[in-house]
């Protein structure tokens, strides 16, 4: 699991970038939605109903910036 903010830290480790990457509550940007104060996407049931193995966020992550 990752947070926007490991992922963005992520993207510019892996880039070369040296740019600092603050982390952020959610309570700095009110919206009229209401979300859940911790909510993760799963992919267990993806995984198990079509028998696939599906890579860590950051091997995904790696290939994604490898094209660009």
């Amino acid at each position: 699991m990752a947070s926007w903010y490991d992922f963005a830290r992520e993207i510019m480790e892996l880039s070369g970038l040296s740019c600092r990457v603050n982390p952020v509550p959610s309570s700095a940007y009110p919206t009229k939605a209401q979300s859940p104060f911790y909510s993760v996407l799963s992919k267990e049931s993806i995984k198990h109903d079509f028998n696939l193995t599906i890579p860590h966020w950051k091997e995904s992550l790696i290939t994604c910036l490898k094209q660009f």
